[in-house]
């Protein structure tokens, strides 16, 4: 059975969970019902019977680890997948404001999965008897069905996508019977905008646009941000956890505010606008002075004036989401890279030291934290200087988001934008008049690159 806490350690995995991701993408397509968002989980080993909910939080993990996927393996089948999820999240899941909203339920007039499903007399009625010959081995339509006398429609036993012509043909039977699904009762739409969730989905997004050049994604991440950000924040910066028609509800937790700083760097390092690592430092800020474990590190899950709690309670363990103690391991270690501050490099460092010693007890739920240390040890900053929108500025751009690098920061800096002197790249600025890109780890750049193609990364 897939379950949520796997891809949570996927993604901790980085490039090292290539193998799983495999394995993970070729099941999907039960997980995949016309309309391509991701179920909540496969509840069978072959993967064809999914729990029908819809999770932001599963949705937002999985572009995340299919883009990293994506770009070491340049997979057109996890390049569609990725596109169809991302829009069906633009398409179906944007709520008031502009943020997204937190699930679908499972069922439809009290029965589970009843709006997905079909019969092979419906697809034969919708497609006609000639596209329904080429659409019912494919998706495995048979009289009998394959779950409760209906059918799920799947490609398990064949994955792989087929060519360009017989997938646009697929693609278009698929969205006939998509609109007929659509005049069906929809299942409940849980449409509360969680501050936490959304930050998983905002970074997803604009990760994924970054990688695809898909400028509606990166557009419906920062519309979302700012919903969050500008709604569900009272006037001393402090973040609620929920938003639904028109009120605020319930004080942000530890997760809100770790989600929305790593949301807030994501999109700063997409758009270059540094406004954003303002506002993490910011989210941050506010961590500190009512989250912050002054005696023994790391950071409470609920504020220091949360109401009716005996225990505050902290841990660093990944669940069905990542921990918001280790996101806030990559978020210090990405401030003090794009800062040049010394200063959360040392946070970076307590924060890990904090919970270090859970390890020894079981290193398995701790991915995120595990990932963020490997950030910390092996950053990798990627200076673009040009003239935002020069071509060959962008170009040098697309080739960074082109890779599968996990352990990269983004800066893109206007010619002649100081940064602090510290920084091994300060004074570095164009080659020949032309936009150039220094590749600096360790408080040391490496020769300019001018030429995309030239472009090295070990």
């Amino acid at each position: 059975m897939f379950s949520e806490k796997l891809q949570v350690a996927v993604v901790g995995l980085g490039p090292r969970g290539l193998s799983v991701a495999e394995r993970l993408c070729a099941n999907a397509e039960s997980l995949l019902p016309p309309g391509h968002e991701l179920a909540r989980y496969a509840t069978d080993a072959e993967w064809l019977i999914p729990h029908f909910e819809k999770m932001l939080y599963d949705n937002a993990q999985l572009v995340d680890l299919l883009t990293l996927v994506w770009q070491g393996t340049k997979s057109r089948l996890y390049a569609t997948r990725i596109a169809e999820t991302c829009d069906w999240v633009l398409r179906e899941m944007v709520a008031e404001g502009g943020g997204f909203a937190a699930t679908y339920d499972a069922d439809s007039e009290g029965v589970e999965g009843k709006f997905y499903v079909w019969d092979e007399a419906e697809i034969d009625a919708i497609l006609g008897a000639d596209d329904a010959a080429i659409f019912k081995p494919v998706y495995d339509v048979t009289p009998q069905g394959n779950w409760e006398h209906h059918t799920i429609l799947h490609r398990n036993r064949a994955p792989a996508l087929l060519g360009e012509d017989e997938e646009r043909r697929l693609a278009s039977l698929r969205a006939k019977l998509k609109a007929v699904r659509d005049k069906r009762v929809w299942p409940g739409w849980d449409d509360k905008v969680l501050a936490d969730w959304n930050g998983l989905m905002i970074a997803a997004l604009a990760n994924a646009a970054a990688a695809f050049q898909r400028d509606d994604w990166l557009a419906a991440a920062v519309r979302a941000w700012r919903f969050v950000m500008d709604t569900m924040r009272d006037e001393d910066g402090r973040l609620f956890h929920s938003h639904r028609a028109g009120k605020r509800l319930h004080r942000g937790t530890l997760d809100d505010y770790a989600n929305m700083a790593r949301a807030s760097l994501t999109l700063c390092e997409a758009t270059g606008e540094m406004r954003y690592l303002d506002e993490a430092q910011a989210l941050v800020a506010v961590l500190d002075r009512h989250f912050a474990d002054a005696d023994g590190g790391g950071y409470f899950i609920t504020a220091d004036d949360a109401a009716d709690l005996i225990v505050r309670n902290k841990h660093c363990h990944d669940n069905a989401v990542p921990a918001g103690n280790a996101t806030l391991v990559g978020v210090f270690t990405r401030l003090w890279v794009l800062s040049g501050e010394e200063s959360w490099h040392d946070k970076a460092r307590r924060q890990v030291a904090a919970f270090a010693g859970e390890l020894e007890g079981n290193f398995f739920p701790l991915m995120t934290l595990l990932n963020g240390y490997e950030l910390l040890q092996s950053a990798t900053e990627m200076v673009i200087v040009g003239e935002p929108g020069d071509p060959a500025t962008e170009a040098l751009r697309r080739t960074i988001y082109d890779k599968s690098l996990p352990n990269k920061v983004v800066r893109r800096l206007a010619p002649g934008t100081p940064l602090l002197p510290s920084h091994p790249a300060a004074g570095k600025g164009l080659v020949g008049g032309k936009p150039a890109l220094y590749v600096c780890r360790n408080m040391t750049c490496e020769a300019p690159v001018t030429d995309p193609a030239q472009l090295v990364i070990l």
